[in-house]
């Protein structure tokens, strides 16, 4: 699938080294693209994140093109 939109809405400050648990659940499908959402939550279950979205599918033929360009090698990420 191709994300097509995303919304994404941070609710509250993630704090570092807390674990939390990321999940996504399928929304509708509507033939043409599908819908899904998701969140960020702790143990507790404190929301911290949420996001909808549409997806589009992807012909078979042009999955390995697409994974190409996502591949990430040594050195593409800078950290500051």
């Amino acid at each position: 699938l191709i994300t097509g939109e995303l919304t994404v809405r941070f609710l509250r400050p993630l704090p570092i080294g807390q674990p939390v648990r990321v999940c996504g659940y399928f929304g509708e499908d509507f033939r043409r693209y599908v819908t899904a959402h998701g969140e960020v939550v702790d143990a507790a279950g404190v929301r911290y994140a949420t996001a909808s979205g549409k997806f589009f599918p992807v012909p078979p033929e042009r999955v390995a093109e697409i994974a190409s360009y996502l591949t990430v090698e040594e050195g593409d990420l800078t950290w500051w």
